[in-house]
């Protein structure tokens, strides 16, 4: 007779390992078993990579794909184990071992972006993970981090504006003064940072620079072109992308340029 827990780990958070392993002392069992049901938000695939990642360090507790009559099932109450914060982009609380991975998981990225943006600022943010990893490719760069920083640029627009000046007071007071338009920016670096576990410099100052356009390195750039040109926009892009295939620094110059021209026009129509 074996002795085996069982939920959907969708994904496994730091919560649920914990309950594994206090599982495993409760019964004084010399080895434990895991059990996962396919159906899940998360596809089974991404599930069980993630729950084998986070049992890696504990040799006596094992995956296991079937559960027999014989066996002794231990559920975990639904809705107790931070999944749902963790599928939002709380990555903090997923299980050790698996923080890292998570935000390179396209599947993972799109249900964070889902979650917390508009459907239409959804599709925009894959428009510009697709732009910027095909910019990225083309003047060989990272097309991971340009991808990851295209889904996440935007992650905290939806936020309220009293919630990101909150969030520009405590980090960044410099900038607190800029148009509200552009706080995002600034606020989606510290929730990379804060509460998805992402410590990359370079896809973090990708975003913190995509809305003012002041970011020096080709990664900044090319986010920042991403953002402005990719293909959902509701107006002509073909100039811009012709310059941008060209060159990167050319393109943010005169996107920079255009969008300066726009600000003033608008403020002398206000």
């Amino acid at each position: 007779m074996r002795a085996v827990v069982s939920a959907s780990f969708d994904p496994i958070t730091q919560k649920e390992l914990e309950w594994i392993v206090s599982c495993r002392r409760m019964k004084g069992c010399q080895t434990l078993y895991v059990h996962m049901p396919e159906e899940g938000i998360l596809s089974y695939s991404l599930r069980r990579k993630l729950l084998k990642r986070a049992l890696a360090p504990y040799r006596h507790i094992h995956v296991t794909e079937k559960v027999s009559p014989e066996d002794t099932v231990m559920y975990l109450p639904d809705g107790s184990g931070d999944g749902e914060a963790v599928r939002s982009g709380i990555v903090r609380l997923a299980a050790r071992g698996t923080r890292n991975m998570l935000w390179h998981e396209t599947e993972f990225l799109e249900l964070c972006v889902q979650s917390r943006c508009t459907e239409q600022r959804a599709s925009h943010s894959v428009s510009v993970a697709k732009t910027a990893e095909y910019f990225a490719a083309r003047y060989g760069l990272d097309r991971e981090r340009m991808r990851i920083a295209g889904y996440l640029h935007d992650i905290t627009k939806k936020q309220s504006n009293e919630e990101n000046l909150r969030v520009m007071n405590f980090w960044y007071p410099e900038f607190a003064a800029e148009n509200y338009k552009v706080w995002h920016s600034f606020t989606a670096e510290v929730f990379l940072r804060q509460e998805m576990c992402c410590y990359d410099r370079i896809i973090r100052s990708a975003v913190r620079h995509h809305t003012l356009g002041d970011g020096m390195s080709d990664h900044d750039r090319i986010l920042y072109i991403a953002d402005k040109i990719e293909p959902t926009r509701p107006y002509p892009i073909d100039t811009e992308w012709k310059i941008a295939e060209r060159s990167l620094k050319e393109a943010a110059e005169f996107i920079f340029e255009e969008t300066r021209q726009f600000i003033d026009t608008e403020e002398k129509n206000v």
